[in-house]
């Protein structure tokens, strides 16, 4: 029956879509659709989509149709739920790949759906940070809107997903002061770190402490005989029941009325239940603060300044020598960034106080923004924000270059070595790094035949040794994607990431990690 809906849903979209098709002269629409197969969850599914790409005028709308079948024919669908209004609107928004207006630069512009590559300023806040990585387990609806006021004012907004909690929300507001010199306000906030994980059945009790993930009914079996505590009539397990009180405003009341087939319980349940802990409790925010001054040699050259400040709650953020910390600062006090030709280039002198990491919202902020970690059986939920409690006072360059070689390849290298302080257990140690590595290459296909595209990427972020391939860590993301014609109207398309998670501690004390493999193959069509 699922399934029935499902496609009969599926035709009536595309029917409106076609007759709204019928309308648009100015423009032919583009139609492709595709088949393949993706992991979701650790379990390979069958995809089945179609994408029709609509623009008239100013405006572009993209659609994402799709169905995702295991093996036994059994359907997926985490993405077709309209038993809630809250499922409804997730579902419908969805099948949306991307709604926009206008382009940037424009007077009015934003766009809805994906967010792949955003910088705000020169980065120092956020540099290169997507919403995409872990598509399409995970596929988040973002925003971008972009306005030019008169005399040159700029405004933005973005929001990186309306499904669930966005890890980011930044507004920026753009003024010059002249016309070579320039000054940029922003402020960036993830409301809640710990919505980045996973709640199956939506009923704000995480998944790694809710005892039934999949009904949003009952959270809770204090004693784990598999009945939810609401339905147990010895929740704790001590053979009393405790159901005979609840009804009653004390014990003298419960034993006047005292049911002899059933027994009191001496203990309050209430004592010996586990808390119900829902992400409200769990709620640990991230913001930053963010100054950038440029000065604009000519258009191909610029020199720039950039500060920064964070703030976290985090009621018991404290270290093992007693003191409270709260997140600090950064600073660039020099950069200077240019291009000429087909090559690009950026240089940054870096001095942070304690407790601050530059880029903070990066490439893989979506993977690690919240964290499980399973210490000697207890499990921990870790924010991106505590992790900057390690980081002391650092000094020193980040520089960043790109460019195509020959008109064949394009890379693009970033590196950061910074050097101080750095918390180890018990106490600052002096002379430590911290370094960064950031590498994109692409191809320029036109002249290799039957190859559409392929580009790939690596990054390392705020580690002793980023190209330590041997040991990776929660700060390491890679990737491709690679498409290949198969004959004129179709395409073949290989997309792949890979990142960690923890895995505990070995026998030596030392952290160990599990790769995460997500895979995304499918054969599409241009109609």
């Amino acid at each position: 029956m699922k399934i029935r809906i499902t496609v009969i849903l599926i035709l009536l979209s595309f029917t409106f879509t076609q007759s709204f098709i019928e309308n648009l002269k100015s423009q032919t629409p583009i139609w492709t659709g595709s088949f393949g197969t993706v992991v979701i969850d650790g379990d390979i599914y069958n995809q089945i989509s179609m994408r029709p790409e609509l623009n008239y005028r100013n405006w572009g709308i993209g659609f994402d149709f799709y169905l995702y079948i295991d093996a036994n024919g059994k359907l997926y669908d985490e993405t077709w739920k309209f038993n809630t209004v809250k499922n409804t609107y997730r579902t419908i928004l969805d099948k949306f790949r991307y709604i926009r207006y206008g382009y940037p630069g424009d007077q009015l512009y934003f766009r809805v759906g994906s967010l792949t590559n955003v910088t705000i300023g020169n980065g120092i806040l956020v540099s290169s940070y997507s919403n995409a990585m872990e598509y399409p387990e995970e596929k988040k609806i973002g925003l971008q809107l972009g306005k030019n006021f008169p005399k040159g004012i700029g405004f933005d907004l973005i929001v990186s997903d309306f499904r669930k909690t966005p890890g980011l929300i930044s507004v920026i507001l753009d003024y010059p002061l002249s016309p070579k010199f320039n000054i940029e306000f922003s402020y960036c906030v993830d409301i809640n770190q710990t919505g980045a994980l996973d709640d199956s059945d939506d009923d704000k009790v995480p998944d790694f402490i809710d005892d039934f993930p999949n009904n949003n009914n009952y959270a809770i079996d204090t004693d784990g005989d598999g009945l939810a505590d609401e339905l147990d009539f010895d929740a704790d397990g001590d053979g009393f029941d405790w159901h005979i009180h609840t009804d009653y405003n004390s014990y003298e009341e419960a034993f006047a009325n005292w049911n002899s087939d059933l027994q009191l319980d001496p203990n309050n349940i209430i004592d010996n239940q586990k808390d119900k802990i829902t992400f409200s409790d769990l709620k640990e925010s991230v913001s930053g603060l963010g100054l950038s001054l440029t000065y604009y040699i000519n258009e191909n050259f610029k020199f720039y300044s950039e500060a920064a400040k964070l703030f976290s709650k985090c009621e018991d953020c404290i270290l093992s020598d007693g003191s409270k910390w709260t997140p600090g600062y950064g600073l660039t006090p020099f950069g200077f960034r240019g291009h000429y030709g087909p090559f690009s280039f950026k240089m940054e002198y870096r001095h942070s106080g304690r407790h601050f990491l530059y880029n903070y919202w990066d490439r893989a902020y979506e993977i690690n923004r919240a964290i499980l970690n399973d210490i000697n059986g207890e499990t921990r939920v870790e924010t991106k924000s505590r992790q900057l409690f390690e980081f002391g006072k650092l000094q020193g360059l980040y520089l960043d270059m790109g460019g195509s070689f020959l008109n064949i390849i394009n890379i693009g290298l970033s590196y950061q070595d910074l050097i101080g302080e750095m918390w180890n257990n018990e106490r600052w140690e002096a002379k430590q790094n911290n370094r960064s590595f950031i590498s994109s290459i692409g191809l320029n296909t036109a002249k290799i035949p039957r190859l559409k595209y392929f580009n790939g990427f690596y990054q390392r972020s705020n580690v002793r040794n980023p190209l330590d391939f041997k040991n990776p860590d929660e700060n390491t993301v890679y990737g491709y994607n690679l498409g290949v014609d198969i004959s004129e109207s179709m395409l073949l398309v290989y997309k792949a990431r890979y990142s960690y998670k923890f895995d505990g501690l070995d026998l030596d004390g030392n952290s160990t990690y599990k790769q995460v493999y997500s895979m995304f193959v499918e054969t599409q069509v241009l109609f």
